[in-house]
């Protein structure tokens, strides 16, 4: 047993953490004398696991190998044949695998199988770091709903939003950079119905290549009042923007926004807002592992008071906005220096 190859599994399964969802991200090592022969990561839903990469590199030197891998391997068949199977054929002894996964079609069957097969089995190497890496995975087996993600940025004194006649952005390039590689690793962006009218956002990835995998991009719009000929529902934009109404304004928003543009979801209310459970709960059923949050203090409110927020990402610009605000004060929250920005992300469950 040795750390280091867990590492290096956990490694190779980082790099898919663009395209995996709704899988889970895993990364396999094969290892003979100490000396790694074979590797492999999952790198997109529908295609290879990362078990079968890592016995195609090896080829040959893959039997009697042991195998190090950050999640249990599948039992079942699925998208692709059963990767326990794939194991016990290429004649592996031993495999160290960092944690059980939670899709009841295998919890702990993998393990059962590769046992029966007469292969040593290991479970618990680096547990904490694999199930850190795949939180949003697990959350979502075991809820039933997506992991949600609030992203905001706010000055010093806590103001997420500059004076009308300031031109200043309210985080730097660095930040921008950052955060369009976390709209990449997450399947979907959700903003609501405010933020859609003032910023007019296109809500697409600018960072990261031509190629960058593009999130779902989700408004609510409880009265489906908002403007079709805003950026959201752009027919130059890639696929279609989601739009989230109240029940009894379903087939006006039908009528309002054009369905090459615009897939329309009715939802039930509470009060004057939509049922924010109801929404994730919707989300959910369409295979939406984790949603990032991008909405403004009113929207983030209602999730926070919903208790429906998993996790914070916030960037704390250098400014300090005042002038007869009310100040919000400033949770401890782990934190990093991000150009002229500081990036403050805790877990939340």
């Amino acid at each position: 047993m040795n750390p280091y190859f867990m590492q290096k599994a956990l490694e190779l399964a980082l790099q898919g953490r663009y395209s995996t969802q709704p899988n889970p991200m895993v990364g396999a090592v094969l290892v003979q004398n100490n000396h790694i022969v074979g590797q492999g990561f999952h790198q997109k839903a529908g295609e290879a696991h990362a078990e079968i990469l890592a016995l195609q590199d090896a080829g040959a030197a893959a039997e009697g190998a042991s195998l190090y891998i950050n999640l249990e391997p599948c039992c079942h068949f699925g998208r692709t044949p059963p990767c326990s199977e794939a194991l016990i054929a290429a004649k592996i002894k031993t495999v160290f695998i960092a944690t059980l996964d939670p899709n009841p079609l295998v919890a702990g069957q993998g393990v059962q199988a590769l046992k029966a097969a007469g292969i040593e089995v290991n479970v618990g190497l680096e547990e904490s770091a694999a199930r850190h890496l795949n939180r949003a995975f697990f959350h979502y087996i075991t809820q039933k709903r997506p992991y949600l993600v609030g992203k905001w940025a706010m000055s010093l004194d806590g103001q997420m939003s500059v004076h009308p006649h300031d031109d200043r952005l309210l985080s730097g390039h660095e930040s921008l950079v950052d955060l369009h590689d976390l709209r990449r690793q997450h399947p979907a962006i959700l903003i609501g119905s405010v933020t859609a009218a003032m910023d007019n956002p296109s809500l697409t990835v600018r960072h990261g290549g031509h190629n960058a995998r593009q999130p779902q991009r989700i408004v609510l719009n409880t009265c489906a009042n908002l403007s079709p000929d805003l950026r959201l529902f752009n027919g130059e934009l890639p696929g279609q923007t989601w739009l989230f109404c109240d029940e009894t304004r379903y087939t006006e928003a039908c009528q309002r926004f054009s369905p090459n543009t615009t897939r329309i979801f009715a939802c039930p209310t509470q009060g004057a807002l939509l049922d924010l459970h109801a929404v994730v709960r919707l989300l959910g059923a369409e295979e939406i592992m984790s949603v990032l949050v991008e909405g403004g203090r009113k929207l983030l409110n209602a999730f926070f008071q919903d208790a429906l927020i998993d996790e914070v990402v916030t960037y704390l610009t250098p400014w300090i906005i005042a002038a007869g605000k009310h100040k919000q004060a400033l949770l401890p929250l782990r934190a990093e220096v991000l150009g002229h920005d500081l990036k403050i992300q805790t877990l939340l469950k």
